[in-house]
């Protein structure tokens, strides 16, 4: 694409198949200056939240996965240190960053701005 650096993040996308090719890097890196609270790690989108305690750290998994389900695309989500949640985020059928890692990152920030998460 000749205008990716102006690429903005859709709002949802069709699921990638088996044979897709990743994002070319130019567009990747575009996305990932949409998303501040993101880090990229090798292939894989990141994001780390802290919860107040162990079951605000489950429901916010819960809210995710249930986004996640929505768009039907499925993150890695860990709970971990009774209250850390981690999400990493690549598309398995093209071994790699697609568009609807992308889209799930941006409506994962928008819900963690709705519940008042940094």
């Amino acid at each position: 694409m000749s205008d990716a650096p102006e690429a903005r993040i859709p709002e949802r996308c069709a699921p990638c198949r088996a044979g897709d090719p990743p994002l070319e890097e130019a567009l990747a890196r575009s996305y990932l200056a949409q998303l501040p609270s993101w880090s990229r790690r090798e292939e894989t989108l990141v994001r780390s939240f802290e919860l107040a305690d162990f079951r605000a750290a489950l429901r916010w998994l819960n809210r995710m996965a249930m986004l996640a389900e929505e768009l039907d695309h499925h993150p890695d989500l860990r709970l971990h240190d009774y209250r850390r949640v981690e999400v990493v985020c690549w598309t398995h059928a093209v071994g790699g960053l697609a568009l609807p890692d992308f889209v799930l990152a941006r409506r994962i920030d928008a819900l963690a701005a709705d519940e008042g998460l940094p």
